[in-house]
């Protein structure tokens, strides 16, 4: 069962999310395996419902450190369901993968090589606005600039959405989350849940594909998830000097991050291996990257034929407005 908010009810049913129905999670695997037609509107609830449970065992976890643990850290914020920490990670879950095209990463490429300079500037606003930004996909960017955009902040601030007591700072933050940046967040813990080493995309899609596929990884998502914990990093016991350094200006000299009880690594281990696997058998199969290049080649001869390329970006869209 997956719960929705009333707001994200909206957002669900807008013709912004439900375009995602036509467009299929694995772009043109099912050509090699018939049962891998599902969808990005499917895979975006499941991400919803994976990242709800992730909060709750992170949250749960955090309390009986607080409570029970014998290195009690009162500093760890704990923070409440409808709290905005939660309700932007909710909703960027769920909006995450709004920015993807027609078969999904087969014409991804396309967009990336047609655009680069525009991509190019878009990412360096977007670096310097939220921090702790790694590599940004051109999907996410289209899906950060599509929660940016003054319609979707109409949206976002109208009183009858009603998902924040400060809904002029929704949209940087929902965009923060997509991006996996600490911004806009007062349990930075939570930064990674919708795009991080350990996410809650990388849990449905791992789960969703492979059962469509028809190849059995025997991921233990259950376990996974219930040994999340919330980290303290100090200067003293950060593994790195990029963590250190970062421990060294943070607040009281410590920051907070998502880790895995040693319990756990035996399921984490699991996914490891089960993505290797994927990215072998599915995702790079030969076939299916020979279908995903013929899609493209199809579009190049499609506009030949035209005359005409794809419609260019608004130029309005460069650079995105940030509160």
């Amino acid at each position: 069962m997956i719960q929705l908010y009333p707001w994200e009810t909206a957002i669900l049913d807008s013709p912004l999310m439900q375009r995602l129905r036509g467009v299929r999670q694995l772009g043109m695997a099912y050509y090699v395996y018939p049962g891998a037609g599902h969808d990005r509107l499917e895979h975006s609830l499941g991400v919803v419902e994976a990242a709800d449970r992730m909060i709750r065992a992170l949250v749960r976890n955090a309390g009986h450190r607080r409570r029970f643990g014998s290195d009690v850290d009162e500093m760890i914020p704990v923070p409440d369901d409808l709290d905005d920490d939660i309700v932007s990670t909710r909703l960027a879950a769920l909006l995450h993968d709004v920015g993807h095209g027609p078969f999904s990463h087969a014409t991804e490429f396309l967009l990336r090589d047609r655009y680069s300079e525009d991509f190019r500037k878009i990412e360096a606003v977007l670096r310097q606005e939220f921090e702790g930004v790694s590599r940004i996909a051109p999907s996410e960017i289209i899906a950060v600039l599509i929660v940016l955009s003054d319609a979707m902040r109409e949206v976002l601030v109208h009183p009858n959405f009603g998902a924040s007591n400060r809904p002029e700072g929704l949209a940087p933050a929902i965009a923060a989350r997509i991006l996996g940046s600490r911004s806009y967040l007062k349990a930075t813990y939570l930064s990674g849940i919708v795009s991080g080493p350990l996410d809650a995309d990388k849990l449905d899609y791992m789960a969703r594909d492979s059962h469509h596929s028809g190849l059995p990884l025997g991921l233990d998502l259950d376990r996974l998830i219930s040994k999340l914990e919330v980290v303290t990093v100090t200067p003293e016991n950060a593994p790195n000097p990029e963590l250190r350094k970062r421990a060294e200006n943070a607040p009281k000299r410590r920051f907070y991050d998502i880790g895995i009880s040693l319990t756990g690594l035996g399921a984490y281990e699991q996914m490891i291996v089960g993505r290797v696997i994927l990215y072998d058998r599915v995702y790079y199969h030969h076939k299916v990257r020979s279908a995903e290049a013929m899609i493209r080649r199809l579009i190049a001869l499609a506009e030949q034929e035209n005359g005409r390329p794809l419609p260019s970006l608004n130029s309005s869209m460069i650079v995105p407005t940030i509160v």
